[in-house]
């Protein structure tokens, strides 16, 4: 299923199904738009692939999109922790030139079991820090965890947590007029 999500995250950037009350149906990316992934160990691990940059490549070329991901394992709407003598993700943002920002955040804190307002109130506080490099921010809500077939731990008897969290990220869109890329739906949900 994870190979999915690549497809489905450019289909929905591309104008599918990114929404927010009040602002356009399209998300419009400008040329030499500097788009930075920021999030945890899902983002962090998505560096690997390229399949998102390169599919917003192809469908824009005269544009002359460039990527930078900036996820970084252990994330979360709470804290961003780096290593001794690295910046701070708001400094990387800048050193990135980022012009736009897709955030997607929410898994871990799901496993850690944390009040869904707890959530919503740390998100907003790192969205205001964020947009102290651009406004032009897009939030991804998280895939839903899989039942692991029996080799892996069956993480999907969490998914109600992870709902709810998806809700808030679809309401915090709403309240600050961003798209939001809403994975968890669009991948079944609960």
């Amino acid at each position: 299923m994870f190979w999915l999500i690549p497809f489905i995250v450019a289909g929905v950037l591309f104008g599918t199904s990114a929404t927010a009350v009040g602002a356009p149906t399209v998300f419009e990316f400008r040329t030499n738009d500097v788009i930075a992934f920021v999030g945890g160990a899902d983002v962090a691990a998505a560096q690997h692939s390229g399949h998102v940059e390169t599919l917003l490549a192809v469908a824009h070329p005269r544009l002359k999109l460039r990527f930078r991901n900036l996820g970084w394992e252990g994330d979360t709407v709470f804290e961003q922790p780096r290593d001794f003598a690295f910046p701070s993700l708001l400094t990387n943002l800048h050193r990135a030139g980022a012009t736009v920002i897709v955030a997607q955040f929410g898994r871990g804190e799901s496993l850690d079991r944390v009040a869904v307002p707890d959530f919503a109130a740390a998100y907003r506080k790192l969205l205001d820090t964020l947009a102290k490099q651009t406004p032009r921010i897009l939030l991804v809500t998280p895939v839903p965890f899989e039942a692991g077939n029996g080799s892996l731990p069956d993480l999907s008897k969490r998914n109600p947590d992870l709902a709810r969290i998806a809700d808030a990220i679809c309401l915090l869109g709403q309240e600050r007029t961003l798209f939001v890329v809403d994975l968890f739906a669009e991948l079944g949900g609960a």
